[in-house]
């Protein structure tokens, strides 16, 4: 598996119905997903979420960052800080993003502990 396989598996979680009605719906499949996948394609997941948080766009972006947070992908650090120093300075998103990347941040970095 690769990034493109976990890529086509999470479209699967974005176009199920249930995503289209409830944020948290999709959440819990994304993640659910990635804790699946992850065992036995970390990298292919990182690389799917390194896209994702590239695109700067909802709900891509900040379902990569949470679930980062969520699963501990320490290796997607570098991406989050950058998303950081963009929202604060106005290029992407509300300023009330940054409570999330924020907290990212300090799971990644090893200071926090996941939820």
């Amino acid at each position: 598996m690769g990034k493109r396989e976990a890529l086509d598996a999470f479209e699967t979680d974005l176009t199920n119905p249930g995503s289209l009605k409830s944020g948290e719906f999709l959440e819990d499949r994304i993640r659910e997903r990635a804790a699946r996948l992850i065992p036995g394609d970390r990298a292919g997941v990182v690389d799917a979420f390194r896209d994702w948080i590239a695109r700067r766009s909802e709900p891509f972006t900040m379902l990569a960052v949470d679930v980062a947070r969520m699963e501990s992908l320490t290796e997607l650090e570098p991406e989050v800080e950058g998303l950081q120093r963009d929202i604060a300075a106005g290029l992407c998103f509300r300023p009330h993003y940054v409570r999330r990347v924020d907290a990212a941040l300090v799971v990644l970095r090893g200071r926090g502990t996941r939820p």
